[in-house]
This record gives structure tokens, sequence and C-alpha cells, in this order.
């Protein structure tokens, strides 16, 4: 069990939460998760996101600051959707229609160049 509470909290100092600890101690197969993330860790914080701002400047000259707190009701303001594989299939085969798309301009470049090089 000791093993276990310096995993969890070497998982904690990386960033990680509550949810996200608990779910990878799962994955590896660690019964009663729960009770050994709450021996491993001090009482629960609150997470909160952190509050910002941001200053936008109009093409006038104008200026609008947009403000984001953390009282976003406990939900992050960024978080991995549910699905994140499959979008991940869908950027790598855009990716892959994008490099194809690259390399058609340059051979139609390259054609056009030689074309304009015989008519002079």
């Amino acid at each position: 069990m000791v093993e276990v509470k310096e995993i969890i909290k070497k998982m904690a100092e990386q960033g990680m939460t509550r949810g996200q600890i608990a779910d990878n101690l799962a994955e590896m197969g660690f019964a009663d998760v729960q009770n050994a993330i709450d021996a491993a860790l001090p009482a629960a914080k609150k997470e909160e996101a952190p509050a910002f701002s941001i200053t936008s400047i109009g093409a006038q000259g104008d200026e609008k600051e947009l403000k984001f707190d953390s009282d976003a009701g406990g939900a992050p303001l960024f978080s991995e959707p549910a699905n994140s594989a499959g979008i991940e299939a869908k950027l790598d085969d855009a990716l892959a229609l994008l490099k194809s798309i690259q390399d058609l301009n340059r051979k139609l470049l390259k054609a056009n160049q030689d074309l304009a090089a015989k008519i002079k």
C-alpha cells in the first residue's frame, strides 16, 4: 500500500486531478481506488480553474476586456472531449489529406513554371 501512495502522490504532483488518478489506477487494476487516494492525498481541496482576463483591441482602437472567472460551476474551462480517440483519428485523416493537397499544389506549381518557361 505504501508504494501505491507514492505513485498517487507523484501523479498529483504532476498536476493530475483525483478523477484522473482514479481512472489511471482503475485501468491498472488497483482495487479500492478511492480509499487509496484518500489515504495518500491530504483533504480534498476544491479544484479551481485560474481566473484570468484578456484585453481585445479593435480596428478603431476600442478596447474590450474579457474576464474568465473560476465560477464556472465546477466545470473546467478546457476539457478533453469524451470521444477523443474518434477526434484524433479524424485529425490524422485531415492532416493526411492536407499533405496530399500540398503535394498536388507543388506539382501544379512546377507544371505551371515549366509551361511558363516553354512559352518564353
